[in-house]
């Protein structure tokens, strides 16, 4: 699916963004690797861009600037080799944790406690992103299957 790509107005629709904001991002090098379009070729956005435009939107209307937004969600959808892109966790809910609304993300581990996610923490401003909603949002969007999470 890596390989994929979608248009501009159907990239902006799954993630949730407005066309103009999607391009401005993309020609402002906020997003990972979107090839510049021109000399009438259109751009297209693979799927990892996708979801790294819509966990930007989500960090961005949180009050997240939108380079430290696109900082963290890369750890989701451009980890470093070895790690897969874009994989959800099977057995407990997925979120993004950003400290302070700094450009560093992590995948959190998370666990139920009934209706609530408990996790150690100190005494810092925490953003979080539900990235299992966020990946369900975006394949429904583009036609492509939901990912079955233990936790909704």
């Amino acid at each position: 699916m890596n390989d994929t790509r979608f248009s501009t107005g159907d990239a902006a629709r799954a993630a949730g963004v407005a066309q103009m904001l999607l391009a401005s991002w993309a020609d402002r090098h906020v997003l990972d690797g979107v090839e510049p379009c021109g000399h009438g070729r259109p751009r297209g956005f693979t799927y990892p861009q996708v979801l790294q435009a819509a966990i930007c939107g989500s960090l961005q209307r949180q009050g997240v600037p939108p380079r430290d937004a696109a900082a963290a969600a890369r750890v989701f959808t451009h980890p470093p080799p070895g790690t897969p892109a874009c994989a959800l966790n099977r057995d407990h809910e997925t979120l993004l944790v950003m400290r302070d609304s700094r450009a560093e993300g992590e995948i959190a581990d998370w666990r139920r406690a009934g209706d609530i996610l408990v996790r150690e923490a100190d005494d810092t401003a925490i953003t979080i992103v539900n990235l299992g909603a966020i990946v369900r949002q975006v394949n429904t969007r583009l036609g492509l299957p939901v990912p079955n999470e233990a936790y909704r």
